[in-house]
C-alpha cells in the first residue's frame, strides 16, 4: 500500500468530499415540487422512474444554501 505524506492525505480526502455546484440544465426534486404542486414523494418517484427509463441521469450537487442534494439532467 502507498503511503501518503499528511497533505497528499488530506488533499486526497478534500477532492472525495468536494460537491459540484448545481448546473443550470438541473433539477431537483424541491423543483418539481414547487413547479408542479406534487408530494415529495410522488416527485421524487416520478424522477426515479424517468432515471429508470435512462431518460434522466443524477448526481450529487450543493445549493446556493450549502445543501447537498440529488440533482437530475436529461440524459
Amino acid at each position: 500500500m502507498e503511503r501518503l505524506t499528511e497533505n497528499e492525505l488530506l488533499a486526497e480526502l478534500v477532492r472525495e468530499l468536494t460537491v459540484p455546484p448545481i448546473e443550470p440544465d438541473e433539477v431537483t426534486c424541491k423543483m418539481i415540487q414547487d413547479g408542479t404542486g406534487l408530494s415529495d414523494n410522488k416527485a421524487m418517484s416520478f424522477l426515479k422512474d424517468k432515471v429508470a427509463a435512462g431518460e434522466l441521469t443524477t448526481r450529487n450537487v450543493r445549493l446556493p444554501n450549502g445543501r447537498v442534494v440529488m440533482a437530475f439532467r436529461k440524459a
